[in-house]
């Protein structure tokens, strides 16, 4: 029966947590394609892969700091928990290895 239980608690908190993931990543990429408008290279920017609780974007050195920002602005604001502040700390590798 205790096990029943832990995988009720579990299945909210991970889909939950599964849903803040879907609408940051819908939200960064909104971005992204609103800041083509500005600049182009921002059409070199994409959304690799979703590891559990981490998105991992691709797009030119240069623009390693704005995607950043548009990442973690997405992460952090795109869902509102009460009594929860959302908070997301991007890095910048130029390799997967390297965000370790």
């Amino acid at each position: 029966m205790r096990t029943l239980l832990n995988l009720a608690v579990n299945h909210r908190v991970q889909s939950t947590a599964a849903s803040i993931m879907n609408r940051a990543a819908i939200a960064c990429w909104k971005k992204i394609k609103e800041l083509v408008d500005t600049d182009l290279r921002w059409l070199q920017v994409k959304i690799l892969m979703q590891v559990h609780d981490e998105l991992i974007l691709e797009g030119p050195e240069a623009l390693g700091v704005e995607i950043a920002r548009v990442l973690k602005d997405a992460m952090e604001n795109t869902s509102s928990l009460p009594g929860v502040d959302l908070v997301a700390e991007p890095k910048v590798a130029k390799n997967l290895a390297d965000l370790k």
